[in-house]
């Protein structure tokens, strides 16, 4: 009998194999150590919501892939006209488009009504409400309601549409007296709800497309277009915090590369790896800085420039009023970086309260009947949105601001000084942003852009290594901390990279950019999701977030692949970049006045994982 002798393996084989398992040891002790925790928790959910949970974020993700592959509708389908559209490419909508948005507005729905039914009263309220505006616009624009007042034109069929229609809006509300104080049957409630108001919009839809081919005109198509237009006030806080979360992944991703260079990389090479990331930016600023004096001048550049430094002035004012007011204790980044997603939301809510209110005003006004009897009612609603966007809208984000500032002083006394910072800084630019504008007091120094800032940034760090340098302090600890910033500063450059890893080939832009940012969100989504409370259970929570996600989400492809030229540009790029601007950024400019006042005292941002190195060269 013989035996069989395995060979060991040989030195090169070895070699190999631990060369191949870095890449992930790497993203297992680095990456996956920090996503972990903003996942999703399923665990204590009955399986039929768990697989709810899992069904409703595998349609988020189909939904963020059709964002990045919009052309695909229009390349496979046929294109039909939207008859309220605008002139040229931007009327035609890809048909199979309309049943798709149909089931998934539903979906959205489901999901939204079913997680505020066992939260609090105040929720289930409006949730309840904003829904019932929301099918009762759909019956308006349909003509539904008109038709009431010829009540003899009906055909029995009509009759029994009309029936299915209002016992559909009706049976939610009955859903919920019937099961709001009772226990939770979460799956089962999700699926009556969903027939609710999957029943409502497969009428509608039935009902269009009959007058569609009875009459050829695809009006149905310019409904749906009007009546998910309407919703960008809702979608914004979302588009608005995608911008967030693009500034938190730079974070992240800066922090991750620096950990694992720090932790393989001898001194030497830890060395040449900082000289070389400091020579490619300085080398990209000192470009773009030549190309806009080419354009603007020198005079016109300086101004500008002055503009930028204004803003080091007001994180230096900041971070000193803070540590004054507040206690010794250091600044943590981490305690920021956990917190600033939601101190975010609510300044986002705050700030964009007007259009929220703009957004209820439209969805009451398109709920009411075109009739003659109530255009008093629709004429009333109009103007006082407009009262709003033409006489409030500016002065109340300046109260905004000052109410920030003040809530800043109000924690920094409490010794929160994270939360501080980031308030004391959000204030300061946006105060700083309107003084610099054009029409401003100081519209001399307006271009205080991210370029421009970037450049001033640059400009300090590489100040600091050669300082550092030169007086034998470049610490390991200094090093880690200037390649940290380094990279912070290219990857918050290079936003349409970091939006999408196809934007180099597929020419994506703000495309990507707010789909990253929702993915990224719904990745980090159990930071909220997981929490419980009694007025506010975990499922409840996770649900609602699929349906507002969805919702949203769906809106914004409609727009893509429909080329809403009307509206594409706000919901694809300049809400989610003034997200950035307004709360992302402020965010990554308190990392940046943190961790140099750290090197500076000489405290170690980021430990290294190998202190021999130091002993190197």
């Amino acid at each position: 009998m013989s035996v069989e002798v395995t060979q060991p393996p040989s030195d090169g084989q070895r070699r190999l194999r631990e060369l191949l398992d870095v890449p992930a040891q790497l993203v297992r002790d680095f990456v996956w150590a920090d996503v972990r925790a903003g996942l999703v928790d399923l665990r204590g959910l009955d399986a039929p919501t768990r697989f709810l949970v899992v069904a409703g974020f595998g349609l988020l993700v189909g939904t963020v892939l059709a964002l990045l592959f919009n052309e695909t509708w229009r390349e496979q389908f046929a294109l039909v006209p939207q008859q309220s559209g605008a002139v040229g490419r931007g009327t035609l909508a890809p048909n199979a488009l309309l049943p798709v948005t149909f089931f998934l507005v539903a979906v959205a729905w489901a999901y939204g009504l079913a997680g505020a039914l066992h939260t609090h009263w105040a929720v289930r309220i409006a949730v309840n409400a904003l829904y019932i505006l929301f099918a009762l616009g759909w019956l308006n624009t349909t003509g539904t309601l008109a038709q009431f007042a010829a009540p003899t034109t009906f055909e029995p069929i009509e009759l029994l549409e009309l029936g299915i229609l209002i016992l559909s809006v009706a049976a939610v509300p009955t859903v919920y007296l019937a099961r709001a104080r009772r226990a939770k049957r979460q799956a089962w409630e999700w699926l009556v709800l969903f027939v609710c108001t999957a029943a409502f919009f497969v009428l509608i839809q039935a009902r269009g497309v009959a007058n569609w081919r009875q009459f050829e005109i695809p009006l149905i198509v310019g409904v749906l277009q009007s009546n998910l237009a309407s919703y960008q006030g809702f979608v914004a806080p979302l588009l608005l915090l995608a911008g967030v979360n693009i500034a938190l992944f730079a974070n992240q991703a800066a922090r991750w590369t620096t950990e694992m260079a720090d932790g393989r990389l001898s001194r030497k090479a830890f060395a040449a790896a900082l000289v070389i990331a400091l020579g490619l930016r300085v080398w990209t600023v000192m470009n773009e800085t030549l190309g806009r004096v080419s354009e603007l001048g020198f005079a016109r550049e300086m101004a500008a420039g002055a503009g930028a430094a204004g803003l080091f002035l007001i994180l230096t004012v900041a971070y000193l009023g803070v540590t004054r007011l507040s206690a010794s204790r250091a600044f943590s980044t981490d305690t920021l970086t956990q917190r600033v997603r939601g101190i975010a939301l609510w300044l986002i809510l705050a700030t964009g309260a007007i259009t929220l209110i703009e957004f209820v005003l439209i969805s009451i006004a398109q709920a009411t009947p075109f009739l003659r009897t109530w255009d008093p009612v629709r004429a009333f609603l109009f103007g006082v949105n407009d009262f709003l966007l033409a006489q409030v809208f500016d002065p109340w984000r300046i109260l905004v601001s000052v109410l920030t500032l003040g809530a800043a002083f109000w924690l920094a006394r409490r010794a929160a000084r994270e939360a501080a910072l980031y308030l004391a800084i959000t204030a300061g630019l946006a105060l700083w942003y309107r003084v610099t504008a054009p029409e401003g007091w100081l519209g001399a120094l307006s271009g205080a852009s991210a370029e421009r800032i970037d450049a001033l940034v640059m400009l300090l760090l590489v100040a600091l290594a050669l300082y550092w340098t030169a007086t034998r302090s470049l610490t390991r600890e200094r090093m880690a901390g200037l390649f940290f910033l380094t990279l912070l500063t290219g990857l918050t450059r290079q936003t349409d990279f970091i939006s999408s890893p196809f934007s180099p080939f597929l020419g994506f832009a703000g495309i990507g950019f707010v789909a990253f940012g929702i993915l990224y969100d719904a990745v980090t989504a159990g930071v909220w999701a997981n929490a419980e409370s009694k007025t506010f259970p975990r499922g409840g929570r996770i649900f609602i977030y699929l349906g507002y996600v969805l919702l949203s989400v769906m809106i914004v492809n409609w727009a893509l692949a429909s080329h809403d030229l009307k509206n594409i540009e706000t919901l694809t790029g300049s809400v989610a970049w003034r997200g950035m601007e307004l709360f992302g950024l402020p965010f990554l400019y308190a990392v940046g006045v943190v961790t140099i006042s750290k090197l500076i005292k000489d405290d170690a941002m980021i430990p290294s994982a190998d202190p021999k190195d130091d002993a190197d060269g």
